[in-house]
């Protein structure tokens, strides 16, 4: 391990003379290596203007090696991949921009750090509350549930913002353990137009969903949720992100700030495709326009 920091290092160093010392430079640090982290890098790469190095959290353990590494490179900024990364990160490095994606639910690190900028994989609220609109669904009571252990927050926080924006009312039952639950969806479908579960370990379990929607269905009360995987697994609608796309959008937000640029701290990804699950369509009996259909992601 100690010989491969050393081909490191030397590998930078060389770079000392000449005009490519001028060159902007960015540092990826990546949680793990996986197809859509992989993806995601590849669209960052192919826009960034600006050399790269890469480093993998989960295939090399020496962090202090990995931060004299940095200190040795002198990157114009960081890039991280997933919420490990990001994390580790903002935590040790406040001298630079970081520039962060593939991350859910970012808590108040990556927040509150001023240094830092990203792409959320959270779904916008307004989307998913214009969603409803264009499913012919008239929502004005919206329910939701959210673990006392604040997992989503983030998420939690901007669907209020986004409901309020709405004029609509958003209703909110708290939870101590995914044993709540299912109690607290059937609590929830009496009394609301709609149901948003936001992404949430505790809340969304293999066995409280599969109960969600069952209890949904029976009254057709239109069950949103936060990824394509659960609409396959019987909730009404979603959207689906492009890992490509978010790694090129948060290259585009690196770009503007190695110019100098002002951008906002979080961005939502700018490509959603629409999913849907055709037999809970039929349950909530929904007419769905052609024009919709056509576009979407649909699953059985």
């Amino acid at each position: 391990m100690k010989a491969g920091w050393i081909l490191l290092l030397v590998f930078l160093s060389s770079f000392s003379g000449g005009k490519i010392v001028q060159a902007q430079s960015v540092f990826i640090i990546n949680s793990i290596n996986c197809c859509s982290y992989g993806d995601s890098m590849r669209g960052f790469e192919s826009v960034l203007d600006a050399s790269v190095i890469q480093f993998c959290l989960a295939e090399n353990q020496d962090h202090e090696g990995l931060l004299e590494i940095i200190n040795q490179s002198h990157p114009d900024m960081i890039a991280a991949v997933g919420s490990t990364a990001a994390l580790f990160a903002t935590r040790h490095i406040a001298d630079i921009p970081i520039v962060y994606f593939m991350v859910m639910n970012p808590d108040k690190y990556l927040l509150q750090a001023r240094n830092t900028h990203g792409v959320v994989l959270n779904q916008d609220p307004l989307l998913m509350l214009e969603m409803l609109e264009h499913l012919n669904i008239s929502a004005r009571r919206i329910g939701t549930l959210s673990s006392q252990a604040m997992q989503n927050s983030f998420a939690l926080s901007r669907m209020q913002q986004a409901v309020a924006a709405k004029g609509m009312s958003l209703n909110i039952i708290k939870i101590k353990s995914s044993n709540q639950s299912v109690g607290a969806i059937e609590a929830l479908v009496k009394h609301n137009d709609a149901i948003i579960l936001l992404p949430d370990r505790t809340v969304i379990t293999a066995r409280t969903f599969r109960r969600m929607v069952e209890i949904c269905r029976e009254y057709r009360v239109p069950l949103l949720v936060p990824a394509g995987l659960f609409v396959k697994l019987g909730g009404l609608a979603s959207f689906a992100y492009d890992a490509s796309d978010i790694g090129k959008q948060a290259a585009e937000i690196a770009n503007r700030i190695l110019q100098g640029d002002t951008v906002p701290q979080v961005e939502y990804p700018r490509h959603n495709q629409l999913v849907l699950n055709r037999t809970t369509v039929k349950w909530n009996r929904l007419r769905l326009p052609r024009s919709l259909l056509l576009g979407a992601k649909l699953y059985d």
